[in-house]
Parts: structure tokens; sequence; C-alpha cells
């Protein structure tokens, strides 16, 4: 039954379709003119028909758990067959199968769990924006069966579900998605990520993908296939709990910015990027900033000859004691901005190598306690 909630307007003519499913397996369909006052529908003028079900006569279902029973609720971006309200759990029902999720859930506030064990996801192509904003669900079951292998689009997917601690992707197939862009963004409290079982070999942006998961300690992405994608800008940006990561398998061969990449990574002890392919890289600004608990970095195999951009690239490096900076090139850098700012421990630096005659800013560059108390 498609339902709208409306929160001010108090009279409105609005056509509907009211749908129920009989034993012949035939949807019966009553087109009405209803006029909605004070929250009753009030039909003025009904017609009906009949058409075969579709989808085999199977109904589909969503299962979601609200806050409460408000109009705070509003379907405004998708539509659907038919519902069934008890308490505050809501039953969702289609009679067809959907060609995507985009938005289903969009800034559904009110949402803390949503049940896919009884829907079919075949042939569904993406998954844009499903939960984001849902800032205080909680739970999300996908079942065993939920089909993913046709989708091509899951950005924002998660983004902004501030509440969401725990995810169960394991049987998603990611094998023809190509956009993770700001999947898990600003999931505050998600303490763990297991991604271990995606196929990102189609994957081309990747940009903000775990940005401001701040609570995150561990995240499995040793799997990775990145031959394809191009961007990874603020990918683990703000990801201030992880202790380590893994990129041993990242092909970095196509990425022209890393900016603020592992920016206030707070928590990350090291980091080994010597199979890292900066070759077509042009930006590194901010790459380290604030990476506290690092202490030694191994950059010998960096390629820079394209970087323009290396401001504020370890500001606030705490505990960095050496950086190896043997092959890098510095002869397209316009700018040495706060570079090296608050990197107290850093007593030696060899930088006799770095070709300046382009750089036109060193304002704070050295400004670094270990070195200046020498």
């Amino acid at each position: 039954m498609k339902i709208l909630i409306y929160k001010k307007e108090k009279e409105i003519n609005k056509y509907s379709n009211f749908i129920y499913c009989n034993n012949d397996k035939k949807i019966i369909e009553f087109l009405f003119i209803a006029v909605l006052i004070n929250c009753l529908i009030i039909p003025i003028f009904s017609s009906n028909y009949s058409r075969e079900l579709e989808n085999d006569g199977i109904v589909n279902e969503i299962i979601i758990k609200v806050l409460n029973i408000n109009d705070d609720i509003i379907y405004s971006e998708f539509s659907f067959d038919d519902q069934i309200i008890e308490g505050n759990q809501i039953t969702l029902k289609w009679y067809e199968k959907l060609p995507n999720l985009d938005f289903i859930f969009y800034s559904i506030s009110n949402l803390v769990e949503v049940d896919f064990s009884n829907f079919n996801s075949t042939g569904i192509t993406s998954m844009r924006n499903s939960f984001c904003n849902c800032s205080n669900l909680k739970i999300i079951n996908f079942g065993n069966h939920f089909d993913t292998s046709l989708v091509i689009n899951m950005e924002n997917m998660f983004k902004e579900c501030t509440s969401l601690e725990y995810l169960n992707l394991s049987t998603f197939d990611t094998s023809k998605t190509k956009y993770f862009n700001c999947m898990f963004c600003n999931c505050f409290s998600l303490k763990s990520l297991d991604l271990h079982s995606f196929n990102t070999e189609a994957a081309i942006g990747m940009n903000e993908m775990f940005n401001n998961c701040t609570s995150l300690t561990s995240l499995d992405i040793s799997t990775f296939n990145t031959k394809s994608t191009v961007t990874m800008n603020q990918m683990f940006n703000n990801c201030s709990s992880l202790v380590e990561l893994d990129l041993s398998g990242f092909d970095t061969t196509l990425i022209t910015s890393f900016d603020f990449y592992f920016s206030n990574c707070e928590s990350l002890v090291s980091i080994n990027l010597t199979k890292f392919d900066t070759s077509k890289c042009q930006n590194m600004k901010a790459m380290f900033l604030g990476c506290k608990s690092l202490k030694s970095l191994d950059l010998s195999s960096f390629n820079t000859s394209l970087v323009t951009n290396i401001e504020a690239m370890f500001v606030r490096c705490s505990e960095l004691t050496s950086i190896n900076f043997s092959n890098f090139n510095t002869s397209k850098v316009t700018s040495f901005y706060r570079l090296f700012e608050e990197c107290q421990l850093l007593l030696s630096l060899n930088i006799l190598n770095f070709d300046t005659s382009q750089v036109t800013i060193f304002i704070i560059c050295f400004l670094i306690v270990g070195l200046c108390n020498q």
C-alpha cells in the first residue's frame, strides 16, 4: 500500500494505489481519489482491475524497527505495495522485483533495525545512499542470500550511520561494483570491519571510503584489488583508532592524489608502503598529518616526479624519528608550507637531494622542536 505520511499538510487530494494479493496470485488494485483529513484517508472515487502477479508469486519483504511511530517517518523516496505495523515494527512489502535500493531508507533518523532475510535482491544494480544519514540505525541483517552480484554503485551506502557498531558483509559479491566512495564515511561507532570477501577488481572510486571511522580498530582489506582504482582521496582520514593496516596488495598505479590519505590516523604505529606506485601522483598534501604514533617512514620507493603539493605532509607526526627520503624528487613542488611542523622527535633529516627551484612558499616548513634544539 503506497502510504505517505505528511508532517504539516492537513488536507491533501492524492491518487493512491491500494494493492493486495488474492489466492489466485493476482493483484487486485483499487485506484481511487482520496482526501486526507487529520490523518484519515477517505475515498471519494474508486475503480478496480486485476493483473497477473509478477516475481513468480513471491512477496518481497523488508522488516524494519523504528524508535516510535510518528510523523517523522516519511517514505518520500521509495514507494511500497503494502505495510504491516505491529508496535514499533513495520513490514514493508513489494509484489515486484526492485531494480535498485538507492535512497531506500535515506535520512530516516527514526530507523534502528533492518532485516532483509525475506527480500529477493536478485537484479539490484545500485545501493547508493541506501542507509545514508540513518543516525540511530544499529542492526542490519542481510541474511544468507542477499545478492549484490550486479550492483555497480555503493556510494554513501552507510554514510552517517553514526550508531552502527557492527556489519556482516561476508555474503556481498562486489565483483561488478565500481563506486565505493564514502561507503562507510562517518560511521563513528563502527569498531571492526572484515572486507576480505570483497572483490574490488572493477573498483574505480574509493574516495573517503573509511573517512571518519574514528572507532575502527581493525580493518581487513588485505585482499583488495585496486588495479582499476583511480581515486583514493582521504581514504583513511580520521581513522584515529586504527592500529595496523595491511596495504601490501594495493595497486596504486592509476592514483593521482593521496591528499589526507592517512591524516589523523593517530594510533597507526607502522605502515608498509614499499609497494606503493606513486608515479602518477601529483598531490600528497597532508598525507600523514597527525599520525602521532608513527616512529619511522620509509618512502624510498616513492616516485614523486609529478608531485606538486606536499604541504603539511608530516604535520604533528610527533613520534616520528626518521624518514627515508632517498629517492624523493621535488622538482615540481611549489610549496613546503608546514611540511615538518610539530615533528618534535625528528632529530636528523637528510633533504640534500630536495630540488627547491620551483618552491615559492617555505613558511614554517622547519618548525621542528627536535631540530631547533640542536
